[in-house]
């Protein structure tokens, strides 16, 4: 398989250049021609550097921090969720309102990464070093997050509710 260069990288290994990928053909490269003045054809070329540095960091950010549960061992991408296995478990109309009302104070009241790495401990029985392998972290940072994530809970007044 080739390595294929990003837009990002072709924008800035191009400086006399604004690297303009076309959606149905080849990369235009637009040269200060394309501009009625040098002047022009910079401003706009720093706004595309920006605007290239900033997707690619914000690609590479959720590259990061996003997992297919296809490349997660031991789930089931078809699987039911956490939450809706817990609903599943709730035998009343009233344990599943309350267990609703649950759910919707803990997602008020942690981040995404906490409430997920939370479920994926205490509900799917995941070890630590497990979710850390996932979410490409060292173990002491899930701990971390998963101490932080009961700390708010506590805080809070969730549980007392």
């Amino acid at each position: 398989m080739k390595y294929q260069q990003s837009d990002f990288e072709k924008n800035l290994k191009n400086k006399g250049a604004i690297v303009y990928p076309a959606t149905n053909g080849p990369t235009v490269f637009l040269t200060a021609e394309f501009f009625d003045s040098q002047d022009e054809f910079a401003f706009w070329k720093s706004i595309s550097d920006e605007d290239y540095r900033s997707r690619e960091k914000d690609e590479r950010r959720e590259k990061t921090h996003t997992v297919s549960l296809d490349d997660v061992p031991g789930i089931n991408a078809a699987a039911i969720s956490a939450e809706t296995e817990i609903l599943l478990r709730a035998e009343s109309a009233q344990q599943k309102t309350m267990v609703r009302s649950l759910l919707l104070d803990l997602k008020a009241n942690l981040s995404a990464t906490q409430l997920r790495r939370l479920g994926l401990h205490v509900i799917s029985g995941l070890p630590v070093k497990e979710i850390a392998a996932i979410d490409h972290v060292t173990p002491p940072a899930v701990s971390k997050s998963l101490k932080q994530a009961k700390q708010r809970i506590l805080t809070s007044g969730i549980l007392t509710r």
